[in-house]
């Protein structure tokens, strides 16, 4: 498969990961329950990972489907400034996380709970823009004749 085709897939991991690891962490922190902590923050450390190959495939996508119209190519780059922002964030977010974890630190504390619901704001934007290209402006959709009777 080539990996401008992995793209759809690989972006479902971020978004499964990021928010359900940052949900449960932020419950588990507010309550002071530790006996998931390494859970929650492998969950967010690979939502943050699976961010990056999203972003990765991403990329090879955008550019197997060029050249563009100029409607798709503004979308397309929305998509891709999001994304970015959200690999900034995530980074910073597991950056904070850590200092939380290890260091017991309050003020990070508040940080990262701040900075996780704007990351998963800004994913939830992005996975909409996301949605409009390809639903809406059919961006990577090939385009083909009915083989038969539909069904």
């Amino acid at each position: 498969m080539p990996i401008e085709q992995i793209h759809p897939v690989v972006v479902h991991f971020p978004i499964v990961l990021l928010l359900v690891g940052f949900l449960l962490d932020g419950i588990f922190l507010l309550l002071r329950r530790t006996a998931w902590a390494d859970v929650t923050f492998l969950l967010v450390a690979a939502g943050v990972v699976a961010a990056f190959a999203a972003g990765l495939t991403g990329q090879a996508a955008a550019h197997a489907i060029e050249p563009l119209a100029p409607p798709l190519k503004a979308a397309l780059e929305r998509h891709h400034e999001f994304a970015g922002v959200i690999n900034f964030l995530g980074t910073g977010m597991l950056a904070l996380r850590m200092m939380v974890r290890f260091r017991r630190q309050t003020v990070p504390l508040v940080a990262y709970l701040a900075i996780g619901l704007l990351t998963l704001s800004l994913l939830a934007l992005t996975a909409r823009r996301g949605g409009i290209l390809v639903f809406d402006l059919g961006a990577g959709v090939a385009l083909t004749a009915p083989v038969g009777p539909a069904i």
